[in-house]
């Protein structure tokens, strides 16, 4: 995105230019597996690849240092979703992998690696085909072990080259397999070999998932982890049930394996993940492995290398896919005949047993048919590019434009009659029968632009250091994304500037930079002057009335004394397999019994946070995640328990649990409210522990109060129906209060 300066009337005209990228850290440790002891000077490869455009290329090498850490800053584009691959070797020839979305920066990963291994040397390399439409042109990335001292390139066209890191252009799209053959110094010899596809532009959206035993022995709860543009999914579970919706809840009926696929729809795109679960089994450990072609032999032989999580020693279990198994814990394996294979691992310690599955490709099998579409407007004239791989060429196009006119063209290019939103249909045959489709939603004509800008105050003054965080929601009440960040000017100024902005609702949060003045004594606060993400106004930028000025909130300072309050920012067990994840940069607030913020303190990369010097009272300890809704913790310090250690907090999909004793509502439980987004009605589903009179009400977004209900209940659980219907479509709050000032508040929906 280009810089964009524009001129804003304020009390003085003020030039101020649109940050281009975003910087996100990406840092972390490795560690030595069974010691525990920093590995010093050992190499880690961050890569990534683009899930939406822009296309965004990156490969960096970077070393630890004598505390094992290491870390890399990445400029990516504005309004990109990138995901980063980092890797680094582990003995015997192996990598390690972590994936992350930058949206979730900053990424920490972090690796715990076997340092003694043997002396011979692993080919492997990485294939990143280039940014433009055609995809013809790859950067072969070396990351190969064993100290090679020469590199020789085979690009499958007949071409190669034996320089460590070569680009290569193909001349025509189509399938080739590629084959690094390193040379070390000892004389060990290594070859490695990858198919890719030139002229391929592969899909914007990728299924993924995973699967935790949430109440033994049968009940499982399964966790979307896909990318991209998703509006639905579908779960076949394996027993012949099936599910929608993100995170489901599963019961089966026995022990067993079973075989369970997610699939994932978009505007204009759809991917089905498939993996295997074990029913029955326990959470302690987890079964996990990968493969590559075994350099000493050729043919369909592939190499296994065990990854799994469990207590030492455990026993393992290899089913191959084609009737034979293995007990080793590395495999080497060859396949009769080449093919896709689906290889399950069983791993068994002293205190469970846990199953991996994947599919594997053995040798070269045949690829089938199969077609991708890229295009480039301009105005309303869009080009198309037609991409068949696989199958039996030659191949055959049918093009449906969705305005009613087809074309029989590879590479067509056609001019719609007015500005809109298109669905275009590709069609693919091959000479053998086989067919493919693909189908891409495309808009032509006006580009529109909207901006978002404001100061920022600390008081009387102007922000002097900060960052401005633009966020969208991405569907359902707690789903947000951070899509841009940008720093505070010298003005105090802060500016989004998007081309075609996705419609929906924006917020805005600013938080001081830890080289500002301000940094101690102000807190990140959300436009609408809040430090709660529940309270926060929203932002239409089609519809944008700037400027968007921000007061931060001060700090009050809670009154000094002997206590402290220490905890941990966990990952629950709905985000990872094994709960207890440390989540970095959580910012943890101190509250008083009002609410005033007293002090804050962001969690360290164990996702420890500590509050100190405090005097003794209550106070509140709450999480503030953007999206999501905060059971606050209630902590009370004395003089003869000055000191309340190990808090939990825990973050789930459906919101930030504080604290394992007292939460906030004591006296008011909201259970369930739906539907959200709703049409003429909505239902609350609340629990009062004794009589006593509450009063229901909704407030529009400029606060003003627009319905109100005082209600009667006994102790109990209750089922409430409120009336919409002479709401007008948009965003409300909904509170819930009670006679001795608890109130629950929550944000609702109104669609029509």
């Amino acid at each position: 995105m280009k810089r964009l300066i524009l001129m804003m009337m304020l009390a003085t005209a003020a030039l101020f230019v649109t940050a281009q990228n975003v910087t996100i850290q990406i840092s972390g440790t490795v560690t030595e597996l069974n010691t525990g002891i920093p590995v010093p000077n050992h190499m880690v490869h961050i890569m990534s690849d683009s899930l939406f455009a822009p296309v965004f290329v990156y490969y960096n090498t970077v070393y630890t240092d004598s505390s094992g850490y290491y870390e890399d800053f990445v400029s990516i584009p504005a309004n990109a979703q990138i995901l980063f691959y980092i890797a680094t070797p582990d003995c015997n020839g192996s990598y390690q992998w972590i994936t992350a979305v930058s949206t979730n920066a900053p990424i920490i990963a972090d690796f715990q690696i076997c340092t003694s291994g043997s002396n011979q040397c692993q080919a492997m390399f990485y294939a990143i085909p280039d940014s433009t439409v055609s995809n013809m042109t790859f950067q072969f990335l070396d990351a190969s072990q064993g100290n090679p001292v020469q590199w020789l390139w085979d690009f499958g066209d007949g071409s190669g080259s034996a320089l460590q890191y070569p680009v290569h252009t193909y001349t025509s799209p189509g399938t080739y397999t590629v084959c690094l053959t390193i040379s070390a110094a000892n004389g060990c010899v290594s070859t490695y070999c990858l198919n890719v596809v030139a002229g391929f532009n592969p899909p914007i959206c990728q299924a993924n998932f995973f699967a935790y035993n949430s109440s033994p022995p049968f009940n499982y709860s399964f966790v979307d982890q896909s990318v991209g543009n998703i509006t639905n999914w579908f779960w076949s579970f394996g027993d012949g049930t099936s599910g929608t919706g993100q995170y489901p809840n599963h019961s089966y009926s026995a022990m067993g394996y079973y075989q369970v696929c997610l699939t994932i729809t978009g505007p204009n795109c759809q991917s089905t993940f498939c993996d295997y679960v074990l029913v029955g089994g326990s959470q302690f450990c987890q079964a996990d492995f990968y493969y590559y072609p075994d350099s000493n032999m050729v043919g369909n032989t592939l190499q296994f290398v065990d990854v799994s999580i469990g207590t030492p020693p455990y026993a393992c279990n290899w089913d191959f896919g084609d009737g034979t198994t293995s007990t080793l814990q590395n495999p080497v394996h060859t396949y009769v005949m080449p093919g896709y294979y689906v290889v399950c691992l069983t791993i068994t310690d002293t205190n469970c047993t846990s199953t991996s599955c994947d599919t594997v490709v053995a040798g070269f099998p045949p690829i089938p048919c199969g077609c991708y579409i890229s295009f480039n407007a301009s105005g309303l004239t869009a080009t198309f590019l037609g991409i068949a791989y696989g199958g039996t060429p030659p191949y055959t196009y049918n093009w449906q434009f969705g305005d009613g006119n087809v074309s029989s063209q590879v590479n067509p290019v056609h001019t719609y009659a007015a500005a809109g939103t298109y669905t275009v249909t590709l069609t693919v045959a091959d000479a053998a029968g086989c067919t493919s489709a693909s189908t891409m939603t495309v808009t032509v004509g006006n580009n529109p632009s909207a901006s978002i800008w404001g100061q920022v105050w600390a008081g009387n003054y102007l922000l002097d250091f900060g960052i401005a965080y633009l966020y969208m929601g991405t569907g359902g009440t707690n789903a947000m994304m951070m899509i841009d960040s940008v720093m505070i000017d010298t003005s105090g100024l802060y500016q989004f500037y998007m081309l075609n902005p996705v419609p929906g609702i924006y917020y805005v949060k600013v938080a001081p930079a830890a080289n500002s003045a301000y940094y101690t004594t102000y807190l990140p606060t959300y436009y609408g002057n809040t430090v709660f993400w529940a309270s926060a106004l929203p932002i239409y930028p089609n519809q944008a009335s700037n400027p968007y000025n921000i007061q931060l909130v001060a700090l009050a300072g809670p009154v000094q004394g002997n206590g402290t309050i220490n905890g941990q920012v966990t990952n629950g067990g709905a985000f990872v397999m094994q709960s207890g994840t440390p989540a970095p940069n959580v910012e943890v607030m101190l509250l008083d019994m009002g609410n005033t913020p007293l002090s804050m303190d962001y969690s360290d990369n164990q996702g420890n946070f500590v509050f100190s010097s405090l005097g003794m009272g209550t106070y509140k300890v709450y999480a503030e995640v953007t999206g999501m809704a905060t059971n606050p913790a209630i902590v009370t310090l004395s003089t003869s328990n000055p000191a309340y250690n190990n808090l939990s907090v825990i973050i789930t999909p459906s919101g930030v649990i504080t604290g394992l004793e007292t939460l906030e509502n004591n006296t008011l439980q909201l259970n369930r409210l739906y539907p959200n987004p709703a049409t003429h009605e909505i239902t609350l589903e609340l629990n009062l522990p004794s009589g006593q009179v509450i009063e229901t009400a909704i407030f529009d977004l400029p606060g003003k109060k627009v319905i109100s209900a005082v209600h009667q209940l006994a102790a109990g659980q209750h089922r409430l129906v409120l009336s919409l219907q002479d709401l007008a479509p948009g965003q409300y709050m909904l509170t819930v209060g009670t006679a001795d000032g608890t109130v629950t508040s929550r944000k609702i929906t109104v669609i029509k």
